[in-house]
């Protein structure tokens, strides 16, 4: 994966929008469907394209992960601006 700083935006500005992103999903109760889960199981996700496009919002993934719990594992095969197909 090739590293383009380029095409992200800055965190600076990613970092106020996730919080408060999360901050209507979560407040006041909580993540309810979460709370139903097994906190000691594990899980995987992946994102899976439906048409062929362009990547973008990667940064801003990573720091939703980072919010929701730092210890999360996220990673990336591609880069924002890469071009995606159909699996």
């Amino acid at each position: 994966m090739t590293r383009r700083d380029d095409v992200h935006p800055p965190i600076q500005a990613i970092r106020p929008i996730v919080t408060l992103a999360l901050e209507e999903d979560l407040l006041p109760l909580g993540d309810i469907t979460s709370s139903l889960l097994d906190p000691t199981r594990q899980g995987s996700a992946g994102f899976v394209a439906r048409k062929p496009g362009v990547l973008a919002g990667a940064r801003t993934v990573l720091e939703v992960c980072r919010q929701v719990d730092p210890a999360l594992e996220c990673r990336f095969e591609r880069d924002d601006g890469d071009e995606i197909a159909v699996r």
